[in-house]
């Protein structure tokens, strides 16, 4: 059966969302997150959506874009999804030589995409169109109906030299907040593991994160250092398609670590989640990203498979 691929239209964005829940109906995906992110992709970088479609009928989909933490103008992150029913004939490979002709266009230098651990198929997708593992993250999920905060009462205790305040606050009362917070950001971020090197951000950028409809002030914390004012370290919380809630950055200035700052942020975000009724929080963390995956542990945060990315270079 012949497959037809086009570029995707905001009309498409329900059915794209749809073949998305229905590959990990455990994270449900809506057309609203969908076009949140293509609304707020920067004009300067590329960012493309395709259906393919058979007898009409859309049967899968596939993304090539770029981010501004970590941008390369010949770099791309890519993705395919077919509808599970329509699997195993042929509608994936079309979709990726399609990606492939549409980025080679562009003198693509290689490409970035992820796969489960568990999906074999996709794995082995993967691989056989000549794509290499280059790192792998957990995402890790905590049961927050059955969390005792009593076994970490000493380590809520935040060092006397430092304050946890909420964003709402700081943005009402600290007259340099905005800018305050985009530099503890940028400097967090560039200790987080990564396949590619860390690029530039810009306030702009930044700002961009805030108007997404799954951002919540209220679920963002940050630890400031009383005697200087400085934002030390910081911790966010995201709503979802779910009841559930998404654990964005959380880190701490190398110059205010080893005083548990990070542990007592956390232990302060399940708090407020709990008070919100959410059930569970998870969070992802790179493999090798000891520090934050022993918080995790300790806190009894249980992993799932592993998402495994992969590179394919071109040239």
């Amino acid at each position: 059966m012949t497959v037809t691929i086009r570029d995707a239209t905001p009309d498409d964005l329900g059915v794209i969302a749809e073949l998305y829940t229905r590959f990990l109906p455990d994270e449900p995906t809506t057309a609203e997150m969908l076009r949140a992110e293509d609304d707020l992709a920067p004009a300067n970088m590329h960012w493309r959506r395709f259906v393919a479609e058979q007898n009409g009928r859309v049967v899968g989909t596939s993304w090539a874009g770029q981010f501004t933490g970590m941008y390369h103008p010949d770099k791309y992150l890519v993705n395919v999804i077919v509808d599970p029913e329509r699997q195993g004939r042929g509608v994936g490979r079309a979709l990726t030589a399609h990606l492939d002709e549409h980025l080679g266009a562009r003198g693509v230098l290689s490409t970035l995409a992820d796969a489960r651990e568990d999906h074999a198929r996709s794995v082995a997708f993967l691989e056989a169109r000549g794509y290499e593992e280059v790192k792998r993250y957990f995402e890790s999920r905590l049961d927050l109906t059955a969390f005792d905060f009593a076994p970490f009462e000493d380590r809520a205790r935040v060092h006397p030299e430092y304050t946890l305040r909420t964003y709402e606050d700081l943005r009402a009362n600290d007259p340099a907040f905005e800018q305050q917070l985009f530099e503890l950001f940028d400097a967090v971020r560039q200790d987080v593991p990564r396949p590619e090197p860390a690029t530039p951000l810009t306030p702009e950028d930044f700002a961009r994160r805030a108007r997404h409809p799954l951002f919540r002030p209220e679920g963002v914390l940050v630890a400031v250092h009383t005697p200087t004012g400085e934002y030390a370290g910081l911790t966010e919380l995201y709503a979802s398609s779910g009841a559930y809630l998404n654990t964005g950055l959380t880190g701490v200035r190398r110059a205010h670590r080893r005083r548990g700052l990070a542990f007592a942020l956390k232990l302060a975000s399940l708090r407020w989640a709990r008070a919100q009724g959410a059930p569970e929080v998870r969070t992802g963390n790179e493999s090798l990203n000891r520090p934050m995956l022993s918080i995790n542990e300790a806190l009894g945060y249980v992993k799932q498979p592993a998402w495994v990315q992969y590179r394919k270079t071109y040239r």
